[in-house]
């Protein structure tokens, strides 16, 4: 009878995860295998696909703007230890219970509430040419700074990335706060008595015992890199000034709707998904072999 109910258990603990696994099945895995399928194909979306093998990989080769786009997502990529430090210091400073430290904590996550979108719209507005940034340089006799800030060759990426950083820091410091959390105050006790001040407690007390929770933060990071930031180009840039502000998402779209190039649009996603593998595992790798 018991071993009876154990099973019983079991089969329930199955026919429980059956809803999450269809969905899994029906939205993420079918979809997956789809795409990989017809990035072998010359499929317009609209007739039946034809089966072309390796021809689109081979166009991949000499596609100039592939290769800007990727050059522009790892430019991106340089920014992530600004996207590490700025919610890690926020989080250390909110630890120490700052002045003011609680209306902070009330307020900082605000960012993260709004809609990638809607960051994006507002980040457009305020860094037009008549837009508050530039009147505030203005306003302080810095007018040789105004500029189009988006409409850049130099601008336009640090720009994105300021946005990006600004839609990520509240949900950042969430995860360093947790992580904080477990640090025993001990250690921050000892340091005070030994006279170590609040960098050093930072360098040698906070960010080793975190280290975990940077790893994955880390690789979070990675991931809005190559795989997160269509919203905020869409809305912010559309891929210019030219395509100085192409991504390899975008790009993406724009083969598949606005030049129905449907089959090449699926064999991009595919690499973009080993390139997101390949990163992601690589890093982990790397992390767990300096342990």
């Amino acid at each position: 009878m018991l071993i009876k109910g154990r099973e019983s258990e079991r089969y329930m603990g199955y026919l429980f995860l059956l809803p999450l696994m269809l969905f899994l099945g029906v939205f993420i895995f079918y979809p997956t295998v789809a795409t990989v399928c017809y990035s072998f194909t010359r499929w317009n979306g609209v007739k039946p696909p034809v089966w072309v093998g390796v021809q689109n990989f081979q166009r991949l080769l000499k596609d100039r703007i592939f290769w800007q786009a990727f050059k522009n997502n790892i430019t991106l990529a340089l920014y992530i230890p600004i996207w590490l430090f700025v919610p890690l210091i926020i989080a250390a400073l909110l630890q120490e219970e700052i002045r003011g430290w609680r209306f902070f904590k009330l307020v900082y996550f605000f960012p993260n509430i709004l809609s990638p979108v809607i960051v994006g719209v507002l980040f457009g507005i305020i860094l037009r040419l008549d837009g508050p940034v530039n009147a505030i340089l203005e306003a302080l006799g810095a007018g040789g700074l105004v500029r189009e800030w988006l409409g850049g060759i130099t601008t336009v990426l640090p720009m994105v990335s300021f946005t990006m950083l600004w839609c990520m820091f509240g949900f950042g410091t969430i995860v360093f706060l947790a992580g904080l959390a477990t640090v025993p105050e001990s250690y921050y006790d000892a340091a005070k008595i030994d006279g170590a001040g609040w960098w050093q407690r930072l360098w040698y007390i906070t960010l080793p015992c975190l280290r975990a929770v940077i790893e994955f933060w880390l690789v979070l990071c990675v991931i809005t890199v190559f795989a997160r930031m269509f919203s905020i180009i869409y809305v912010m840039t559309r891929g210019g000034p030219g395509y100085a502000s192409y991504v390899l998402e975008f790009n993406i779209y724009m083969k598949a709707f606005r030049y129905l190039r449907m089959g090449y649009s699926c064999m991009l996603s595919t690499v973009l998904l080993l390139i997101i593998l390949v990163v992601a595992v690589t890093q982990v790798w790397l992390m767990s072999k300096e342990r």
